[in-house]
């Protein structure tokens, strides 16, 4: 016998082997529902899950024209979400709304997920968080070195002219600085 070809014959009972202990695994994986009963039942009572995300914030959320879909950090988490529980969503596209005009989607019930938003205390009033966030933004000032503008605190930028990322709600900085 050549040693080539029992290599082969080895290589492939093993490859074999391989394969059947994946199948093994994720059949054992299928049988396990990480959901209680009670939680499985309540999703599949919500039906096809309706998420509202920003359409320009990335790399939050955005929306691809090139793609026609949705993409960003909120909507990946979602996919991953949708597919260790088993279930179905829908991005609602609605290019005309503000922020506060989503976050009032979520308030009054007709979306069920937002996606994106960052937790505060007024939110917490109408909506429930996650325990874990996904992403964590830090935010920083940056003064110029040229013009020698030293900023250590938020209060120190009152006397400059500053620019913000579109979209950014200029009560956050109002409410930092508080």
């Amino acid at each position: 016998m050549r040693s080539g070809y029992l290599s082969r014959k080895y290589k492939s009972r093993v490859i074999l082997f391989i394969f059947i202990q994946l199948l093994n695994i994720s059949m054992a994986f299928a049988e396990n529902d990480i959901l209680t009963a009670d939680e499985r039942q309540f999703l599949q009572d919500l039906g096809e899950i309706q998420m509202i995300v920003d359409d320009e914030y990335p790399p939050i959320s955005y929306f691809d024209i090139q793609t026609n879909e949705f993409a960003g950090i909120a909507v990946e988490a979602m996919k991953q979400v949708s597919q260790v529980l088993d279930f179905h969503f829908t991005i609602i596209r609605e290019a005309s709304l503000s922020w506060h005009d989503r976050l009032d989607l979520i308030k009054n019930n007709k979306v069920h997920v937002l996606g994106g938003a960052s937790v505060n205390d007024d939110r917490l009033e109408y909506g429930y968080f996650t325990n874990e966030t996904y992403f964590q933004v830090n935010y920083a000032i940056i003064g110029s070195i040229d013009n020698h503008i030293v900023i250590r605190e938020l209060s120190d930028i009152a006397k400059y002219r500053i620019g913000l990322i579109n979209k950014t709600d200029p009560a956050l900085i109002s409410r930092s600085s508080s």
